[in-house]
């Protein structure tokens, strides 16, 4: 009964003083304290008491009065009509600011556990850093929401507090330039100068109260730079927005976001007319220097234009805006002039490099050279026009000079050495007249001369080597018949190889012969008369050098006919078969017309691969819409070495489909490139191979991918999206005293991604985090901490991590190997 008439007396003093109307009033300690609940309130498990007071000092009284008082109190009530609540949550106001946090649970008999109370918390915070203004700031700003309350000052709480603003105002210890330059330069952005200025106030403020004696040299300091502050806020805002590492466009598109953020009428003008006067400053600079500018300098001017906004994209900066409009047209022509008078330059440059037809090497690198800077500098085009210019140069040089050719080639001296040259001449003009169709007639008249002085050659150059008319009509055994010495040295000659010693032995019957081959190796022989008398044919019986033994009949004839073989011929007989097919077809190639060499099994002669590299280049100058020849040609020059020729003509055969050559295309890509995709890639021509005919390319697959596994093809960097759902930890919560913590990852900006493996990407990103503390209701410290600790997030940092696509959209972030 007494519980009862407690409740209704609660109840009929609904509006009592320290209620609100909302509430109703479950028990009191005289007018210093009451207690209330909400007049709505539907019984549930947790049940919020407030607790009203008229001094905060009041949460510090003894603490079995407020157990017996408070807790008892509702605990008894909410027993008697809420019998299912198990958990009580108490929140203690004072003239409305909540100073107090407080659970009480059933099953620990009601006992009371306070939270840290709202100063106090500050206090931990304030705990956690060292002196310094921008703490001072937060200090009266937050002290602000609780100073009017009556009793604080007589807390514990308070008393930390002040404790930890005590040791914090230290830096105001008299050296007020220190203080002017955080006022100059705070080191974190605020959003306007009406923000920073509060700021700015708030540390006043706190040093007034917590360091009064500093506070007048302090707020002379303050009043000093005052006037000056708010263009040196501004100053600092605009020079963070222009960027040398941004585009024109993204500085113009930071100066709109940050006069659209600020609000302020006169920030928009400052701004405006800052950006405006930077960019018309910087035009003047690369207008002044582009008369002299060098080529690359004039690139990066053009990049410069080219990165400007639209011109709807300034609107709002009407100043700004108009320079925009104008810069182009004072940059541009000055750029076009200056580019036509490096494009000239150049030319003249390589019309100076040469002038004679020995001179081409160097007018064709110097030309090369120059267009590569052009092309570099971003004027792709105009190295291509300056090419062309040193192509056409060279032609009508070639042109004009060509005479002046003719005439030296009639007074020339047909030495065995002037003969080797003119002839390299006619290979060298030869090679050349595929892309300078001058050195044709060059050429010509290169073969020309060889063709019309053949006796007299073979004359001086069989002189140089002793053979002199006593000894021309010599006999020497060949595999064509019996053949004069002098015929012999010309034929030999005729391939590049000479004879560069003939003199008797011991007598008439027995000679040395020595031979140099084309690629200069000598060769000495002792030859022997196959008969009586000077009409007798020579014939080899010994070799001397380049190592000596005995030799046959059999070994003396391969030998001449080796030197005597016809140049490698690339045209076909009558049943279609070419030289190349008869000495370097592929035996596994189906389409093969003989029978084939495997240069990887078998012993290869250097000489036969040699013919057999001219002959295929042969083919493939006669026939180059033949597939098959340009194919075996690649292979050639694979097992060759030269990768890079091989694969011209290998991906030319594989192009068209030919199934061999896209094994070997397979093979240079693994034997090649560094790109992680290539083994996929190979993999998938191997197949292809495979699947036209040629089995290696089936077996190949079979080698490498035995289990048969589905590769990923051409994959694309994870999004930002799909990095977030790969994430392991993609929230964290901790909770102490009530208190939770949270980071949830929101966003990811992906700064760079690179593929590292067939599967696999490593990314740099940053985590775009939304951060916070929960706990207390609304409480204004929870706020506070809220907003320190997105601050904290907002600056993360970019980190590399590595992800794995395991399947369509789908990936997962891979353990840090580090």
């Amino acid at each position: 009964m007494k519980l009862l008439r407690n409740l209704i007396v609660c109840l009929s003093g609904m509006l009592a003083f320290g209620v609100h109307a909302t509430e109703r009033e479950l028990g009191s300690d005289g007018d210093r304290m009451h207690l209330g609940l909400n007049a709505e309130f539907r019984c549930q498990k947790t049940v919020p008491i407030t607790i009203r007071t008229k001094s905060a000092a009041y949460f510090d009284q003894d603490a079995a009065k407020i157990q017996s008082i408070v807790v008892n109190t509702a605990g008894a009530i909410l027993g008697f009509e809420c019998q299912s609540a198990d958990k009580i949550e108490f929140f203690g106001y004072t003239d409305d600011i909540l100073v107090f946090r407080a659970d009480a649970e059933k099953h620990s008999k009601w006992a009371m556990q306070s939270y840290p109370a709202p100063l106090e918390t500050l206090a931990l915070f304030f705990g956690l850093h060292e002196p310094a203004f921008e703490h001072l700031g937060t200090i009266s700003e937050e002290l602000r929401k609780y100073e009017s309350v009556p009793g604080i000052k007589e807390t514990n709480q308070y008393k930390s507090f002040q404790t930890q603003a005590l040791r914090l105002v230290e830096i105001a210890d008299g050296d007020t330039k220190t203080f002017i330059t955080y006022l100059e330069n705070p080191g974190h952005e605020f959003k306007t100068f009406e923000a920073a200025k509060a700021h700015y106030g708030n540390i006043l403020s706190t040093i007034e109260a917590f360091a009064p004696n500093q506070y007048e040299a302090y707020k002379n300091a303050y009043d000093d730079v005052e006037g000056s502050l708010k263009d040196t806020f501004w100053s600092s805002r605009v020079t963070s927005i222009i960027d040398d590492h941004e585009t024109m466009a993204e500085i113009v598109a930071a100066a709109v976001n940050s006069v659209k953020e600020s609000g302020s009428e006169e920030y928009h003008v400052y701004v405006d007319e800052r950006i405006a006067d930077w960019i018309e400053e910087d035009a003047d600079l690369i207008t002044e220097d582009i008369p002299t500018a060098p080529l690359y300098e004039l690139g990066f001017v053009s990049d410069y234009v080219a990165t400007f906004p639209a011109p709807t994209d300034a609107d709002s900066l009407p100043k700004t805006k108009a320079v925009l409009d104008k810069v182009p047209g004072r940059i541009l022509p000055l750029t076009l002039e200056r580019l036509v008078a490096l494009q000239t330059l150049a030319l003249e440059t390589v019309q100076e490099s040469g002038a004679s037809y020995v001179d081409v090497d160097t007018i064709l690198e110097t030309g090369f050279a120059l267009a590569e800077e052009f092309e570099e500098a971003g004027y792709v085009e105009d190295g291509e026009t300056l090419l062309a210019a040193t192509f056409a140069y060279v032609n009508e040089m070639l042109e004009s000079n060509l005479e002046s050719y003719r005439e030296e080639l009639s007074t020339m001296e047909f030495t065995a050495e002037s003969v080797a040259a003119l002839q390299e001449q006619v290979l060298l003009f030869e090679e050349l007249s595929a892309d300078i169709a001058s050195f044709k007639s060059y050429q010509d008249t290169a073969e020309k001369t060889l063709a019309d002085n053949k006796a007299t050659i073979c004359r001086n150059v069989s002189n140089e080597a002793g053979i002199g008319p006593d000894t021309f009509d010599r006999l020497i055994k060949t595999p064509e018949g019996t053949m004069p010495l002098i015929d012999l040295a010309c034929r030999l000659f005729e391939h590049q190889h000479r004879i560069s010693a003939f003199e008797p032995a011991d007598n008439d019957e027995t000679y040395t012969l020595e031979v140099i081959h084309e690629n200069e190796e000598k060769h000495r022989f002792l030859l022997k008369s196959q008969g009586a008398g000077v009409t007798a044919a020579l014939m080899g019986v010994k070799q001397l050098a380049p190592e000596e033994m005995d030799i046959t009949q059999e070994f003396w004839q391969d030998y001449i006919a080796n030197l005597l073989e016809p140049p490698p011929s690339g045209e076909p007989d009558p049943q279609g078969v070419r030289e190349c097919d008869r000495l370097a077809a592929d035996p596994h190639d189906a389409n093969k017309l003989a029978s084939g060499v495997d240069f990887e099994s078998e012993d290869i002669d250097p000489n036969k691969f040699e013919r057999a590299l001219d002959a295929c280049i042969a083919a493939v100058e006669d026939a180059s819409d033949d597939t098959r020849q340009q194919y075996q040609l690649g292979r050639l020059l694979w097992y060759a070495g030269d990768q890079e020729s091989a694969e011209e003509f290998i991906n030319t055969a594989a192009d068209s489909g030919y199934a061999p050559a896209l094994y070997y295309k397979a093979e240079i890509l693994l034997g090649t490139s560094d790109d992680p995709d290539a083994f996929i890639d190979a993999l998938d021509l191997y197949e292809k191979a495979g699947n036209a005919g040629y089995e290696r390319g089936n077996a190949m697959v079979k080698e490498l991918n035995p289990e048969g596994l589905d590769f990923f093809k051409e994959i694309t960097p994870p999004t930002p999206k799909e990095i977030i759902s790969a994430l392991k930890v993609q929230n964290l919560s901790q909770s102490i005293l009530g208190v939770t913590s949270t980071a949830t990852v929101i966003d990811i900006k992906v700064k760079d991604c690179f593929q590292t493996s067939a599967t696999d990407f490593s990314c740099e990103y940053r985590k775009i985090l939304k951060c916070g503390m929960s706990g207390w209701g609304n409480d204004p410290v929870i706020r506070m901490m809220s907003w320190a600790i997105q601050k904290d997030c907002d600056s993360t940092q970019y980190n590399f991590g590595s992800f794995r696509k395991v399947g369509e959209g789908k990936w997962e972030e891979l353990p840090n190997q580090s």
